[in-house]
């Protein structure tokens, strides 16, 4: 009797609607202001008044024409002029009648009488002192925030304002990641950018960047951004790690021991530090010996199996894939002998995928394919190398296979991708699926826009509202979701929120 066949995976659970998806948000609600920022509001606005009037009296004055030897008679003389038009023109009794409110509300909050019994000469006198102490402050304060502002850092002009108080580094993080995973690497590269530049001191940024111009094939500026990093944190092992195999790549092989050398000292114990010097070695005639000892030490750590490298040898070169240091993750493949391996031809497929050789990623996979024909991750880098070379029917072909076969939770880059290939072929219920089970498993403002630009093809206007201004609360500085919600208001007629 023949085995029964297997039984098909089973299908994925339904998807709630969408008013379920979307999370309920609460509107900020406007504090009201305390007494003293009440008073140095208002002190500002004074201040300001105060300007114009002047530059309104004294057009030709100004900083630079006002010599050094411009007495006190001169200014004397200008400032009776002041006084006497703020007293005919009102505005003294106006600025008075102005902080009358704001210095009432401060004088209560100030001194309070724990009974309702008159206060005496000494008390009255005691409340006036503390009073005009607190004046004074409030005032000096507010001329401190106008003519001595605090320095503040530069903005971001591409991050979104975030209403949960999540940092601006971290939603520009996450913005670059996103976008780079769906290959907007111009947009991933102004993330970045932006990241840094705000957070200059931030050796976490400098490296990430650096590792995301190295996978876009930009080594000299990766090179520059993870030596930033070391100086703003020199210990730490991934930046020194990275680094050094950037060094590496660019054939700097004594520099890059010099980097290299640290991380091993820090982890003696990982097998893959140890292959990875005896590759740097490798490159160098004159470190033959120094080859055998990092084998030799790698193979004492593996219980002195050398047939227990294998493993650790694809280890390393997952590793290496996030740093594109591809002649060594290359070589550790190779060494693993398992080019033609799933795991060693999917490394191999990633790393031509970073260097644009998408041809050659379909041949690096053509073995693989007949050994694991249902691993999800070799269809998404089918999927991928299709996308990039404008083949979507392949690439919407491969991306359903690896969805098929990834099993829950689905891969979100994959969802995304399969998504907008669904939106380009016209299938917009599929779209709609496979944009609302990503906003499920990870929301974000790409899930939300395709989910809204597919409803609102289905004609499903109200979805598509619901899906858009989530997307907008994400994003508000995403162009595209702007373009959608215009579209959405034009075609109900609301002109107005249209334009």
């Amino acid at each position: 009797l023949s085995p029964p066949p297997p039984l098909p995976p089973p299908p994925p659970p339904p998807l709630p609607p969408v008013s379920e998806l979307v999370p309920r948000r609460t509107l900020p609600s406007l504090m009201p202001k305390t007494a003293a920022t009440e008073f140095q509001t208002q002190i500002s606005e004074v201040i300001d008044s105060l300007v114009k009037e002047w530059t309104s009296l004294f057009p030709d004055v100004t900083p630079e024409t006002i010599s050094s030897d411009d007495g006190g008679a001169a200014k004397e003389e200008r400032r009776k002029a002041l006084l006497y038009s703020l007293n005919t023109s009102g505005k003294y009794h106006l600025f008075k009648e102005k902080l009358k409110r704001s210095v009432v509300r401060l004088a209560k909050e100030t001194v309070r009488r724990p009974t309702g019994d008159p206060p005496d000469a000494a008390a009255l006198h005691l409340f006036h002192n503390q009073l005009y102490v607190t004046l004074t402050q409030r005032m000096h304060a507010a001329l401190d925030t106008i003519f001595f502002p605090a320095i503040t850092p530069p903005t971001a002009p591409s991050a979104p304002t975030a209403h949960d108080g999540t940092p601006t580094a971290a939603v520009l993080a996450t913005l670059a990641n996103e976008k780079e995973s769906l290959f907007n690497f111009a947009a991933a590269d102004t993330y970045h950018q932006e990241r840094v530049a705000t957070n200059k001191y931030d050796a976490q940024a400098w490296l990430e960047y650096g590792l995301f111009l190295m996978r876009t094939q930009q080594p000299a500026k990766a090179e520059e951004c993870t030596r930033e990093a070391i100086a703003l944190r020199p210990d730490d092992s991934a930046a020194l790690l990275a680094h050094g195999c950037i060094v590496a790549t660019r054939g700097d092989y004594e520099r890059a021991e010099a980097f290299l050398k640290p991380v091993l000292d820090a982890a003696p114990t990982d097998v893959s530090l140890w292959l990875l010097m005896a590759i740097l070695f490798e490159k160098t005639a004159e470190r033959r010996r120094d080859v055998r000892t990092a084998l030799k030490k790698a193979t004492e750590l593996c219980s002195g199996d050398e047939n227990a490298l294998g493993p650790h040898y694809i280890a390393l070169a997952r590793r290496l894939l996030p740093i594109s240091a591809r002649w060594m993750a290359e070589r550790a493949v190779e060494l693993a002998e398992g080019a033609q391996a799933p795991a060693g031809a999917l490394v191999n497929a990633q790393l031509r995928l970073h260097a644009n050789q998408f041809e050659s990623v379909e041949q690096e996979l053509v073995n693989a394919r007949a050994h694991a024909p249902k691993d999800w991750q070799l269809w998404a880098l089918l999927g991928h190398a299709a996308l990039r070379q404008g083949k979507t029917a392949d690439a919407g072909v491969a991306y359903e296979k690896a969805l098929a076969f990834s099993g829950e939770p689905r891969p979100i880059d994959v969802l995304l991708l399969a998504g907008g290939v669904c939106l380009g072929q016209a299938n917009f219920a599929l779209a709609r699926e496979h944009y609302l089970r990503a906003c499920k498993l990870e929301p974000s403002c790409s899930s939300w826009l395709g989910a809204g630009s597919a409803c609102l093809a289905l004609g499903a206007a109200a979805e598509a509202e619901e899906c858009l201004c989530e997307a907008n609360v994400l994003n508000n500085r995403d162009g595209a979701v702007w373009a959608q919600l215009s579209l959405l208001c034009a075609q109900q007629k609301r002109v107005d929120e249209a334009e």
